[in-house]
């Protein structure tokens, strides 16, 4: 390991990825396709299954956080979307 100090904070600034051009292009066409997506499902199913993923993503957050929390604690309090 190193002993020098950093100076200057060019260190800080983050860094631009380059990706080949095969995975720009179906990064382009994912909008669409969920759109596309979207229209092929009862909005009621999408509704349910929207509070279902909130609750998994706050699930999965907290956990990362380090913080163990039940999803039944979570359900209740989780964000609702309005439509």
């Amino acid at each position: 390991m190193s002993t020098e100090l950093v100076t200057g904070n060019h260190w800080l600034e983050p860094l631009m990825p380059t990706f080949p051009a095969e995975i720009l292009k179906l990064a382009e066409e994912v909008p669409f396709l969920a759109g596309k997506l979207t229209g092929m499902i009862p909005p009621e199913t999408a509704i349910r299954v929207g509070g279902l993923l909130r609750v998994t993503n706050s699930f999965y957050s907290n956990l990362i956080e380090g913080q163990f929390t039940e999803p039944m604690t979570l359900a209740p309090s989780s964000p609702k979307r309005n439509r």
